[in-house]
């Protein structure tokens, strides 16, 4: 038999509180006069830092990734 609680605890806790924020923010850009243009290039430049500081992370994680595998190579071949 199908459960549908942990559906309507998704909708409950993620997508109720996600469209109840999305108004808080439409009123709060409605009250500073804001064109649409203006909020697009923020969402843009928003969205582009998160990419960089992912790829930023990712290259971080990497590099320590091979610094500790070679610790343990050469820990292991001494």
């Amino acid at each position: 038999m199908l459960d549908l609680k942990p559906y309507g605890a998704f909708v409950e806790h993620t997508i109720r509180p996600l469209i109840e924020e999305s108004d808080t923010l439409l009123k709060a850009i409605s009250k500073l006069d804001l064109k649409k243009q203006d909020v697009e290039k923020t969402i843009k430049g928003i969205a582009f830092l998160h990419v960089f500081t992912t790829v930023l992370d990712i290259i971080k994680t990497i590099i320590c990734t091979i610094i500790v595998g070679y610790v343990i190579l050469k820990i292991s071949n001494a």
